[in-house]
């Protein structure tokens, strides 16, 4: 089973990613957060396989959330959501130790097939 946290500021978009993982096999969604801290400290106490992050939020950004996570040799594998689309953006956040990136426009299927091979070991950029 791959255990799955949600970081991101907006709680309809949370909501959609809850209802699209519901349906998959093998996958859990084990908590919810609404900022970075609020994943951070999520992250820290349940400890997921993948989290799924916004790179813009409150508090503390997905990449500083990022960075955190690794600084901190937590296991949890970052996949990072974002609206932008700019070819060096998933460079600097692989560098900060997000092992994938997606955009907020991509279909439930890429989203699907993205946690599962982050959660199996691999990257997955979009």
């Amino acid at each position: 089973m791959i255990k799955v946290v949600l970081v991101d500021d907006h709680a309809l978009v949370r909501t959609g990613f809850r209802m699209i993982l519901l349906q998959q096999p093998g996958i859990e969604v084990v908590g919810e957060a609404a900022d970075g801290e609020e994943g951070l400290a999520l992250i820290r106490r349940v400890k997921p396989d993948v989290a799924l992050v916004d790179v813009h939020m409150p508090k503390l950004s997905g990449i500083e959330l990022t960075d955190r996570v690794r600084k901190h040799k937590l296991t949890t594998r970052i996949v990072i959501l974002t609206v932008v689309n700019e070819a060096p953006f998933p460079k600097r956040l692989i560098e900060a130790g997000a092992s994938g990136y997606l955009t907020k426009g991509c279909a439930a299927e890429e989203l699907v097939r993205a946690l599962r091979q982050v959660a199996d070991g691999r990257r997955y950029l979009a």
